[in-house]
């Protein structure tokens, strides 16, 4: 993930006490960073090698004004903070006494009446983060760091559920310049739209999402006389939406399993036409489903032996013109000895630059295995109801997609324009597992889409 739009925090009130401290909280002195602590500096970053942009001396002395950049020696550790006061902190460089420099910034900020963040963190970073605070610490996504090109800016919930009679769609969208919450009632068999509630807003700032894609948290809000609830626990999700469609009143309540170590897939795509330009989403998937959709008189309700739900969590500051390939789906599985399994992948492709990550995964019980890069033999375009076969790198992944139906929707402004075959269809092939178990996937009923968007 891109570390400009990393944002760590720590809920500081669950800090029972610091370990090797005195009650004396530490006084913590920071410094601009100058010229004449370029050997201090350097010192540090000869020690320990890392990836981000932050540690750099050139980068410290090149962005020190902007960002308000200062540092200190912490418990044997270089630290950088960055904001007047200090708003964040850098992850220490210094092997030996890493959590013990936490705990004294912890310590710093809660005396200062803050909630204590971390920016700029890698991966590497943070999974050793996690390993000296299991579970304490969280990534979210921070909105307010998107400096130029706002008006691209775009968040969006995007709940899919569906079984092989109905698609149903609940929807939270925040385009900066205003936004919609929507619930849609598909018929996979025919096509036809049974219902297509959508409530519009205008404004950035009135609508916020502050969800988190695969954490506890809640997002309940009313826009006009529609009212939504997307709320998320420790081992379920929740989904409810009350509007109007035609007239008539429309109810939507979906609830969704969450098995014990979920996984989801996070990537973070730059565009190389753009470099302030990103794409971020989160997917996660196998989530048995059950609940109901009423329009009026007409009742569908969904169970979890056959309706699957997928979570589609996007942040993103785009392009005005680009492509991309989406599919995805869910299924049980009973392997040779009679054990049921539930299986699902994703594949993303064609967001962006994709050099050095895909969105391309394969979930097992709930676990992910990483394939490569995925693709389709033949350019669908003007071909759409023929089959696909799909192809991946490394040849876990080799699908083929009968098409039944072509879920098309053209909505064109003009000025922008969103494009988008939804192909749905029975899938048959294998894939392979991280361990060289290859699985044979027999008549699942998945989709992938074809998107050509302007916007």
């Amino acid at each position: 993930m891109d570390s400009n739009f990393r944002d760590i925090r720590k809920n500081v009130h669950e800090i029972c006490g610091m370990i090797g401290y005195t009650e004396e909280i530490m006084e913590i002195v920071w410094k601009k960073v100058g010229m004449e602590d370029e050997e201090i500096i350097k010192s540090f970053y000869k020690k320990e090698q890392s990836r981000s942009c932050e540690f750099s001396f050139a980068n410290n002395i090149l962005w020190a004004p902007y960002y308000h950049i200062k540092y200190a020696i912490v418990e044997g550790s270089l630290v950088f903070a960055s904001g007047t006061p200090v708003e964040s902190v850098s992850f220490p460089l210094g092997k030996e006494h890493v959590k013990e420099t936490i705990d004294a910034l912890i310590s710093y900020f809660q005396e200062n009446k803050q909630e204590f963040k971390m920016h700029l963190v890698t991966h590497e970073q943070f999974e050793r983060l996690d390993k000296l605070f299991p579970g304490e610490f969280h990534i979210e996504y921070n909105r307010d760091y998107v400096k130029k090109g706002i008006i691209s800016r775009k968040e969006w919930d995007f709940y899919t559920i569906s079984d092989d009679e109905m698609q149903i769609l609940v929807s939270f969208a925040n385009i900066n310049i205003g936004g919609y919450v929507a619930a849609k009632l598909v018929n996979l068999k025919t096509g036809e739209v049974i219902c297509d509630s959508v409530q519009y807003f205008i404004g950035a700032n009135k609508h916020v999402s502050h969800s988190i894609p695969d954490r506890p948290s809640r997002f309940k809000d009313k826009i006009g006389k529609t009212e939504f609830d997307f709320h998320t626990k420790e081992n379920e999700r929740t989904l409810s939406f009350s509007g109007k469609y035609k007239g008539e009143a429309v109810e939507v309540f979906a609830g969704m399993e969450i098995m014990e170590g979920l996984e989801s897939i996070t990537t973070v795509f730059p565009f190389s036409e753009d470099k302030t330009k990103y794409f971020m989403t989160t997917k996660q998937l196998c989530m048995p489903c059950e609940g109901k959709f009423k329009f009026g008189d007409y009742e569908y309700e969904f169970t979890k032996d056959k309706a699957f739900c997928s979570v589609d969590w996007g942040r993103v500051n785009t392009i005005h013109e680009m492509v991309w390939y989406w599919g995805a789906g869910a299924q049980y599985l009973t392997d040779a000895k009679g054990d049921e399994h539930l299986f699902s992948f994703e594949i993303t492709w064609a967001i962006g630059d994709e050099s050095n990550a895909t969105e391309t995964c394969l979930f097992y019980d709930g676990k992910i295995h990483k394939i490569g890069a995925v693709d389709v033999e033949k350019f669908p375009k003007n071909r759409f109801m023929e089959p696909w076969k799909f192809i991946s790198e490394d040849g876990r992944f080799n699908m083929t997609m009968v098409p039944t139906l072509d879920n098309h929707s053209d909505v064109d402004f003009k000025v922008g324009r969103m494009n988008c075959h939804q192909v749905f269809g029975i899938w048959n092939g294998d894939v392979t597992l991280d361990d060289g178990t290859k699985i044979e996937i027999k008549n699942m009923f998945s989709f992938c889409e074809y998107v050509e968007n302007k916007w």
